[in-house]
């Protein structure tokens, strides 16, 4: 057997199908969590590890990590998730928000939100659309609770399952979630057996483009916790034979999350033709492209944003330490210290002693906002977005 050759045949999360083809990209050893914050160095270099090897099923198109092991993954008030510090992030949530209560005329109706993380975009939905919501995640903190979703929402602190089977509401939503969901299909039929108990008319799904990463070698796009890419077809062939039809499918945040807007039904549609089949070379030369950036670079090197792109970067591209600190105007990140590699996280000012010589933003859509930070800093370091 092959050194590239799983051992042995392995069934897709989505359709079941068996696949037993070379794996598009391998990275050993990766931390198994990306928002979970580490109080020290030494914290974050003990932090858990697993192998990862992405698969794509033939049948269905879906893209997946085969050495997943759903029991390493920890969803508690500690996880870090949100990007609500950043106002880009923020007018996009807003943006968004606006475009659903349009679509559903959402005054008076109710909306569960699953995975709701700190509830700030159930509570911005709930305030644009005058509705109610139920906001699901057992990540979910009571102590960062929005204020304006005091009155319009009720936030449960826990993982949504088949006990909710039975719970009314009109729409659901779900947003980056669906990609930490290791039995996706059977994650989905769960959902369509809550929507047709419950009288949910239309949900709507948001996740990571898978084909803009593999397209643009985005490595920093891939990490442990993210099991499942879909590309459109992939998403819709999920929902199609989880008892939806889709009713929507946009591309949103400069093209790097895909939203997918699904109707329950009773006798779903056939489902749609496999997309193309992804090529992981891109995501090999990628790598190899910045570490020579970070090698070269004449000075100190940081990261700008501590999230899971900045984790799984520094564990592709910075084994030997090169890249002194992230950045991250998220105030509960800083102080802590990254996943696995252990670099401390700083806030904006603290560059004012750093001095470096360049700064990597982990996700070029910030661009203009961290350039006007570090402008009013009075500093004018070489600026690379990945």
């Amino acid at each position: 057997m092959s050194p590239d050759q799983p051992p042995a045949t392995t069934p897709c999360p989505a359709c079941d199908t068996g696949v037993s083809h070379a794996p598009l990209y391998r990275q050993h050893g990766l931390p198994v969590q990306s928002c979970l914050m580490p109080a020290s160095a030494e914290e974050a270099g003990k932090i858990a590890r697993r192998d990862l090897e992405l698969l794509q099923c033939p049948e269905c198109g879906l893209v997946f990590n085969r050495h997943f092991d759903p029991s390493t993954q920890i969803f508690s008030p500690g996880y870090e998730e949100t990007q609500g510090f950043s106002p880009t992030f923020r007018r996009f949530a807003q943006d968004l928000a606006k475009q659903l209560e349009q679509r559903w005329s959402l005054n008076g109706k109710t909306v569960v939100e699953v995975g709701c993380g700190k509830g700030e975009f159930l509570a911005l939905l709930c305030e644009h659309g005058q509705c109610h919501g139920i906001g699901i995640d057992p990540a979910h903190d009571p102590r960062r609770r929005p204020e304006s979703a005091s009155k319009r929402v009720v936030y449960e602190q826990r993982y949504f399952d088949r006990g909710d089977i039975g719970l009314k509401a009109d729409y659901l939503v779900c947003r980056h979630t669906l990609e930490h969901i290791g039995p996706v299909g059977e994650f989905l039929a769960t959902v369509h057996e809550v929507c047709q108990a419950g009288g949910i008319r239309e949900v709507f799904f948001e996740v990571p483009e898978a084909a803009r990463i593999f397209d643009e070698g985005a490595f920093w796009d891939i990490y442990y916790e993210h099991t499942n890419y879909f590309d459109p077809t992939a998403l819709e062939q999920a929902f199609a034979r989880s008892g939806f039809v889709t009713t929507g499918i946009e591309w949103l945040f400069d093209d790097q999350y895909l939203g997918i807007y699904a109707r329950p039904v009773t006798d779903p549609p056939d489902a749609p033709p496999a997309p193309r089949i992804f090529s992981g070379q891109g995501l090999d030369n990628t790598t190899r492209q910045w570490t020579e950036r970070i090698d070269q670079a004449d000075g100190q090197v940081v990261i700008w944003g501590s999230g899971s792109k900045g984790v799984a970067f520094l564990h592709a591209v910075d084994p030997q330490g090169r890249v002194t600190a992230a950045v991250d105007i998220n105030p509960y990140r800083q102080g802590r210290f990254m996943p696995g590699t252990g670099q401390p996280i700083i806030a904006p000012e603290n560059l004012k002693s750093l001095q470096p010589a360049l700064v990597i933003i982990m996700n070029p859509i910030y661009r203009e906002e961290i350039s006007a930070m570090l402008d009013d800093l009075g500093l004018s370091p070489d600026i690379a977005c990945v």
